[in-house]
């Protein structure tokens, strides 16, 4: 077989090397936001639980709701309502439709 000292070979090796770096530093990176962004997460959650903690605790220190004030009863007797006529509305003269005008924009060229 030939050497593996070609220039194109060992252009293809460097180039392959340098692939798997990048794809090695990428795939820090990505571990190193999925990291931070579960810690920031986890903060939120455990704010939630405070705060859900707090709206319990407010919630048991007020008084129990008393009873809801009746409403006045209802009158059995149908509500006469005077009848008025409508305002009629204004008469207006009709709007006559736009002139529409042709015109050119060119010129003759003769």
């Amino acid at each position: 077989m030939t050497g593996h000292s070609s220039p194109t070979t060992r252009r293809f090796v460097r180039a392959a090397w340098l692939l798997l770096a990048f794809q090695l530093v990428a795939a820090m990176g990505a571990t190193g936001l999925a990291v931070w962004a579960a810690y920031k997460v986890q903060q939120v959650i455990d704010e939630r639980n405070t705060l859900a903690l707090r709206v319990r605790e407010i919630e048991a220190r007020q008084p129990a709701p008393t009873e809801p004030v009746a409403a006045e009863p209802v009158a059995d007797e149908p509500v006469q309502v005077e009848e008025t006529e409508a305002p009629s509305a204004p008469e207006v003269a009709p709007v006559p439709p736009p002139i529409m005008i042709e015109t050119r924009c060119f010129r003759d060229r003769s």
